[in-house]
This record gives C-alpha cells, structure tokens and sequence, in this order.
C-alpha cells in the first residue's frame, strides 16, 4: 500500500468513528505497512489481520505488535473493548479469558496448551499496557 492511499485509508476510517454512514472502516488486512508511518492514526477496530507492521511507526495508535514462532500478534482498541488478535481469531480480553482453551484446542491440539499459555500471557499484557480500558470490557463477543 502506498502513502497515498493509506493516507486515504485512514482518513475514511477516521470518518466512520466519527459517523459510520459516512466514513469506512479502515480493511488493511495482508496490507504491507512495512515501514509505514501511523502515528497517532486513531486505528480503534481498525482491521490489521496479517498486516505487515515491521517497523511501522504506530506511537498514538494504540496498537502493539508481538510476533510468536507461528503466529503474529496484535492488539487494537476497539470501541467496545481492547481487542486482541491471534492467528485467525480477533475477540474483546473478556472473550479470551473465557474461550482461550477451546479454541486453542480446535485450531491447534498439539500445541494447545503452549498457545493457551501465550496467549493468556498477552491478554495480561494488554490490562497492563492499557489499564484504563478495563471498564469498556463488559459485554461478552467480538
């Protein structure tokens, strides 16, 4: 993705937190951000599955980033909750609390337990990094 059109990207997102009926949320799933400079893009549920984000510049946004031997790793805010996204699956830290084991089960039984383990470890991450977003974690999906 050049800079131009993430420029264009994230100003549309931009508008669709502020009115949904007139902006667009920010897709930039498998985007190659290589490099890219985010800062203080407001990136809440903004999609990022497989994105790039090597050495992206993404101080203000909220995002982190952790690369697993298989699997990245990311968090974003959402607008109902800090979300965390892992291999597939993109829920609020509620939703992992609950689910971990299960799905690591169903996606990877050999390697359940050491993923549950990690994954676990970056929900705790993220109430540490972003304590101030434990009140938004109420309700139970996404």
């Amino acid at each position: 993705m050049n800079a131009a059109d993430l420029k264009a990207t994230l100003a549309k997102h931009a508008e669709w937190l502020s009115d949904p009926a007139t902006g667009e949320r920010a897709d930039l799933r498998g985007a190659n951000l290589i490099g890219a400079d985010l800062s203080g893009a407001n990136l809440t549920d903004a999609l990022l599955g497989y994105a790039d984000l090597t050495r992206a510049n993404l101080v203000g946004t909220g995002v982190r980033v952790w690369q697993s031997d298989f699997y990245a790793a990311y968090t974003v805010p959402g607008q109902l909750g800090r979300l965390l996204a892992f291999g597939c699956e993109r829920l609020k830290l509620a939703a992992w609390d609950r689910d971990v084991a299960e799905i690591c089960q169903e996606h990877e039984p050999e390697r359940a337990a050491e993923y549950e383990r990690e994954i676990r470890a970056l929900v705790a991450m993220c109430r540490a990094i972003f304590p101030d977003e434990q009140e938004r974690e109420q309700g139970d999906n996404q």
